[in-house]
């Protein structure tokens, strides 16, 4: 069984990364972290723990990008629009 550090890395990495990757565990498997990009399923990394796994989402990630038109999740996209919405009212009440 992980301890808590590794459980809370396996979190944070989740948090991180879980917009462009599906990450997961397999207790007992030889590498116990996998993940897949969600736009495309057929990029698969292994990993003994949730530090190298990160690294090497990181060096996949890199290499390439997430491409803009990727669909991203309903609640990001909402945020993402308020977000712009505000800085288009405060540059209108700049000029103003």
């Amino acid at each position: 069984m992980p301890d808590i550090a590794e459980m809370d890395s396996y979190a944070m990495l989740c948090e991180d990364w879980g917009g462009a990757y599906r990450i997961s565990r397999a207790p007992g498997a030889e590498h116990y972290y996998s993940t897949e990009r969600r736009h495309d399923p057929a990029v698969i990394l292994t990993a003994a723990d949730p530090g190298a796994l990160r690294e090497l989402i990181r060096a996949d990630y890199l290499s390439r990008p997430v491409p803009a038109d990727a669909p991203i999740q309903a609640d990001v996209r909402r945020a993402l629009d308020a977000v712009i919405a505000e800085q288009e009212d405060r540059a209108r009440s700049a000029r103003a």
